[in-house]
């Protein structure tokens, strides 16, 4: 199972409920531990302007982060999932 290929996105709510669902891409499922911190290096270059990937920061502009099933939206792995 560890070899198996599957396809993933990025799926990314805002505060105000708006969802943005990234572009479908392959991974292997042993591999997703590294997809997170990779994903985590790209949201924290993304937000270098307010001092990038900070639980402070993530609890300010998003409310859940995951990686989900490319065909079904399942969630994979959270990545991010702000505490209520």
């Amino acid at each position: 199972m560890n070899n198996e290929l599957i396809y993933i996105r990025v799926l990314e709510q805002d505060l105000h409920d708006q969802v943005r669902i990234g572009q479908s891409y392959p991974v292997f499922a042993r591999r997703l531990d590294e997809e997170v911190e990779r994903i985590k290096k790209a949201y924290d270059e993304r937000l270098s302007w307010c001092g990038g990937w900070t639980e402070e920061n993530n609890n300010k502009y998003h409310q859940r982060i995951a990686l989900v099933d490319a065909e079904t939206f399942k969630s994979v792995r959270e990545i991010w999932n702000k505490k209520k």
